[in-house]
């Protein structure tokens, strides 16, 4: 059997793309089980590299709802909204 190559692109500059991908890769080991050729790769720092980061990035887009918030009330007040 012919040796198979996949290609993936990874995205470094946006991390919510880096977390879909990372769910993507755990999902598809878990879905093929024993037959999964990622048993050379760390799936358990990549699992926790998940666990610390989506918290943390859902918070961020909290926060950054809440600071636009705060700039169109401040252009508000100074009338130049």
């Amino acid at each position: 059997m012919a040796r198979k190559t996949v290609r993936v692109k990874i995205p470094r500059g946006n991390a919510d793309d880096m977390i879909d991908l990372i769910k993507h890769v755990l999902k598809h080991d878990k879905d093929l089980g024993k037959n999964s050729l990622l048993d050379k790769v760390d799936l358990t720092a990549l699992t926790a590299l998940l666990k610390a980061a989506e918290p943390e990035r859902e918070k961020a887009k909290e926060l950054e709802a809440a600071a636009q918030g705060f700039n169109q009330s401040a252009k508000n007040h100074l009338g130049i909204s």
